[in-house]
């Protein structure tokens, strides 16, 4: 956004007749440019376009080579076979017709924006453009390509969420900073989508570049949000729980027993491993695979952790890291 004029031009003839209306028409432009609507790139129709089904999943996914891979294309399939109108979101710098090509018998729609804003920005990109067509819907699932997975069928995970007392769900729960549902997986039932908690919270969400900024603001900041509006947040694995399974593992069978005992820490990153063989957890962060910047030692034997109904998946993870130029962890 243009920098604000400095305070001693401000009340000055020249700011008043030539630099502010500039400032003004860049200041115009940048918000042009920025606004949801205006980072939609192009829409497609995909081949399950309109199936009546009362629930939408609107997923985002980003390339830095142009390709939707097949590990999300698996996770988007999974999705449709549990009855979700899903529409992919691609950030990518292209989106050529091959690569829609994977998705489309999946989706309803496909729909190519710039890649700004992270997954808030692409959500409520979609939500403006959808507009009062949004509420045709019951159920609404926010999702992105940040996991592996699932390893199991999604329907176990979805009957456990319509099973809780809560309307706004997530997978996981964190309390580092502040109590929140991790965004990568958000889901709203009718009483959570149709209320005004939700209209207000997105009605004030705006295209930010700062990544920290959307973290708190957003990713944060809509837990935040509906708890000061008297909702509940529901996880299907609480942080709770898997703490105090871990905390009464011995050290040798917790390799973070120290860690977890003095501060909150994110469990999908430090304990993926115990949450896939422990609690039936059907994904994997991609970034425990990538970046495994908790050091955690787990991960050499990554494949071995995969339940068995999912290890089919094991070689399209692996040529997922080899084409990114990340080297599969190895057995040892």
């Amino acid at each position: 956004m243009p920098l604000p004029l400095p305070n001693k031009f401000k009340d000055s003839a020249l700011a008043q007749h030539w630099l502010r209306p500039l400032w003004l028409r860049a200041k115009a432009a940048w918000q042009h440019r920025t606004s949801p609507k205006h980072t939609i790139i192009a829409k497609y129709t995909g081949q399950q376009a309109l199936r009546n089904s009362a629930k939408l999943c609107l997923f985002v996914t980003y390339d830095p080579q142009n390709i939707i891979d097949d590990y999300v294309v698996h996770y988007i399939s999974q999705l449709a076979h549990s009855g979700f109108e899903i529409f992919v979101i691609s950030t990518s710098a292209e989106l050529p017709e091959c690569e829609r090509a994977k998705v489309s018998p999946y989706c309803a729609k496909i729909i190519h924006r710039k890649n700004l804003g992270l997954d808030f920005g692409s959500w409520k990109s979609v939500m403006d453009l959808m507009g009062t067509e949004l509420f045709q819907y019951k159920e609404l699932l926010l999702a992105n390509d940040s996991i592996f997975g699932p390893f199991s069928s999604l329907n176990r995970v979805f009957d456990t969420l319509r099973g809780m007392g809560q309307t706004f769900c997530g997978l996981t729960d964190n309390l580092e900073y502040e109590h929140h549902l991790q965004s990568y997986f958000l889901y709203f039932k009718e009483a959570a989508f149709r209320s005004a908690a939700f209209s207000d919270f997105w009605a004030d969400v705006r295209i930010l570049e700062n990544k920290n900024e959307i973290i708190q603001k957003y990713e944060i900041g809509i837990s935040r949000h509906f708890l000061n509006r008297g909702f509940d947040l529901g996880a299907v694995v609480p942080y709770k729980n898997i703490l105090s399974h871990c905390l009464n593992l011995t050290k040798g069978h917790c390799q973070f027993h120290e860690e977890l005992a003095t501060a909150p820490r994110n469990a999908t990153l430090l304990l993926w491993e115990h949450l896939l063989k422990d609690f039936s957890f059907p994904f994997i962060k991609t970034d425990v695979l990538k970046r495994n910047v908790t050091g955690n030692t787990a991960v050499a034997q990554w494949r071995d952790q995969i339940p068995i109904e999912g290890r089919a998946l094991i070689p399209v993870i692996e040529r997922h890291l080899q084409r990114i130029n990340q080297k599969a962890p190895e057995l040892q």
